[in-house]
């Protein structure tokens, strides 16, 4: 019972749906006067959109290039595209210089299907590229063309130009070139190169590179900066620091601190570059001092010397030293101080 009745319903929508197309009658609400797609019964249909990426393209390569026609140089915009299997004249150029076409075989598709658009040829069209590069060739007409000529892959492959993607300037043309384009010059000839047993040796050490990080207005006396030069003694001066031991005090003998793992390694580095820079030499004397890191401020190893047990047995040099209290005295009122660091400072002066 219910396959007959869902069967008599069937037959009687497919009756109603008739009686309405034979009246022009709405198939939605069965009126008159409009169809079902102007229905004001029918709900709206919900409008599907997504948003489509831009893509930040560049512009094509073009070159510029004079088409000779009549004995008139006309300049050009070239299109170069390595995916085009042909070279083509857009045909709007076509009949704004009037040339003279003839009928082309068919040209078919990537889908094997013929390409309407394609059905002309212009030729031979005198096409020069710069001051010298000259050529006679033909084109295919292209309709609704975005270039006036694209020169396709058959051209780049034949004169196998090196262009510069940024300017758009040939750089160099192939060896077809010389024979075919440029009649009046030779073609180059490959260098041959031979290889000459040279000795030679440096009699000076070359120019140290100037620090990257110098402020500009520093940069005129870059040579104070420099560690090479710091690395060395000065030479010996007026104001030379002499060590005068009090006669008869017993020589001190200082002891030996623990050090961890990385701390000897870095004492180790320390002793061989202050050996090969001449700060220090293999010492003879009876007296020692004991040698610890104090680290800094930017994270690396001060090496310091406890020469405590020395300087009780040395005779002091009783100049009388600024007042701390006097010499802030003097810096009231001020706005700018100068802060000077120097590189090596305890070996500029010689003991």
């Amino acid at each position: 019972m219910d396959l007959e009745h869902s069967d008599l319903a069937a037959i009687e929508r497919q009756r109603e749906r008739q009686r309405r197309l034979t009246q022009n009658r709405s198939l939605y609400c069965g009126r008159l006067g409009h169809f079902i797609a102007e229905c004001p019964t029918r709900p709206a249909r919900s409008v599907v959109s997504a948003l489509l990426p831009v893509l930040n393209t560049k512009k094509p390569l073009t070159i510029v290039v004079s088409l000779t026609v009549s004995d008139l140089c006309l300049p050009a915009r070239a299109l170069l595209n390595s995916g085009s299997a042909g070279n083509f004249i857009s045909g709007a150029l076509c009949r704004k210089l009037c040339l003279k076409l003839t009928a082309t075989q068919k040209v078919y598709a990537v889908t094997g299907r013929p390409l309407q658009t394609v059905r002309h040829l212009a030729g031979p069209l005198h096409l020069q590229v710069g001051a010298l590069h000259a050529e006679e060739l033909y084109l295919l007409v292209l309709e609704n063309a975005t270039a006036d000529i694209v020169l396709g892959r058959p051209w780049l492959e034949l004169h196998d130009p090196i262009l510069s993607w940024k300017t758009g300037e040939d750089l160099r043309w192939g060896e077809h070139c010389f024979g075919a384009c440029f009649p009046n010059l030779p073609a180059p000839v490959p260098l041959q190169v031979q290889h000459l047993p040279i000795q030679a040796t440096s009699v000076e050490s070359p120019p140290e590179a100037r620090p990257l990080d110098i402020p500009a207005c520093y940069s005129l006396f870059w040579d104070v900066f420099c560690p090479r030069k710091a690395s060395k003694l000065p030479p010996h001066r007026p104001w030379d620091c002499a060590i005068d031991l009090i006669p008869g005090e017993p020589v001190p003998k200082g002891r030996t601190y623990s050090l961890s793992i990385p701390k000897e390694k870095a004492m180790e580095e320390y002793i061989q570059e202050a050996l090969a820079q001449g700060y220090i030499r293999p010492s003879t004397s009876p007296a020692a001092s004991s040698f610890f890191f104090v680290a800094k401020k930017d994270g690396g190893l001060r090496p310091c010397i406890d020469y405590r047990a020395l300087n009780q047995i040395t005779v002091k040099f009783r100049y009388p030293l600024p007042l701390v209290p006097a010499a802030l005295e003097r810096l009231r009122g001020t706005t700018v101080f100068t802060k000077l660091d120097l590189r090596s400072a305890y070996n500029l002066i010689r003991i």
